[in-house]
């Protein structure tokens, strides 16, 4: 079993889901009183968003916040690091360099695209910020190295799922019209011919809860990028892997 550093806090309440995830992932497999060895670097999420503010909404301008995190989990034994978070994979490439090269970052790009290819999808909607929708960390890689057909809503959906992430899910507040507001843009995705729809952020899963009915929502298999990516960061730690992402 491998060690695995968390970059947290991004919100707190998704890093919960992904600590919760791991081991209970990983008790289901190994049984017993089995449990994942993590370690966790939990930031004040409110200094995160002041650097991409006043960057413009640069989110690769985290790195100077995340390096040093990052860096002192692997001094106390992490073997490789994740970043609880789709938006600040922005940072991965500059995190990735400062560390010693046998630390991977198991980049969340990697669970969701051979999570997708293994399941034969071939087009898939993204619900995310704008960060991950508009940003060359994200998107381009799911084409060209998963080979997807990815869609998106259109720019302003995507701003609306933004304010609405930033604003209500972040802060804890779920509210019908912007669940309904949702349901609407995944059939939007789907009558484009989306297999599937990945909620690309680690807040929007609590917007569709009581909507998915055998892990479909409108018709359309919906896969949550967090549950997945936590799973795929179980996998590697049992699997004492050593190979992390190409990104």
């Amino acid at each position: 079993m491998k060690t695995v550093g968390l970059l947290g806090g991004t919100s707190y309440p998704s890093t919960t889901l992904y600590y919760t995830t791991i081991n209970d992932y990983t008790r289901s497999k190994l049984g017993g009183a089995r449990s994942a060895s993590l370690l966790l670097h939990s930031f004040d999420f409110s200094i995160l968003l002041s650097r991409v503010s006043s960057s413009n909404g640069d989110w690769a301008s985290t790195a100077p916040l995340l390096i040093p995190a990052a860096k002192n989990l692997v001094s106390i034994g992490a073997s490789a690091i994740v970043i609880c978070a789709n938006v600040i994979h922005a940072a991965a490439p500059a995190v990735q360099a400062a560390l010693p090269s046998h630390i991977p970052i198991l980049h969340v790009v990697d669970a969701v695209g051979g999570k997708l290819r293994g399941a034969g999808v071939k087009k898939v909607g993204l619900l995310a910020t704008k960060g991950v929708c508009h940003g060359d960390f994200y998107v381009p890689p799911l084409r060209k190295r998963y080979g997807l057909d990815v869609l998106t809503p259109s720019p302003e959906e995507t701003a609306w799922v933004d304010h609405v992430i930033f604003e209500e899910l972040g802060k804890g507040v779920v509210t019908q019209q912007s669940r309904d507001k949702v349901l609407g843009i995944i059939e939007g995705l789907r009558e484009q011919g989306a297999e599937a729809v990945v909620l690309a952020c680690t807040d929007l899963a609590p917007l569709l809860e009581g909507e998915v009915e055998e892990g479909r929502v409108k018709g359309v298999k919906v896969y949550d990028s967090t549950v997945v990516h936590a799973e795929f960061v179980a996998e590697w730690a049992m699997a004492g892997g050593d190979e992390g992402s190409q990104l």
